[in-house]
């Protein structure tokens, strides 16, 4: 997934070595919980 300025925003898991900053990832996170809440 890439955000407005092009980077890649992954939340951080097993396995992945990339580093998000804290800031695009809060907004990664916020954009998957408003994603799961239209669904819910």
């Amino acid at each position: 997934m890439l955000d407005g300025e092009g980077y890649i925003a992954i939340p951080p898991g097993p396995g992945i070595g990339v580093e998000v900053p804290a800031d695009r990832l809060a907004r990664y996170t916020i954009q998957q919980e408003r994603l799961y809440s239209r669904k819910g």
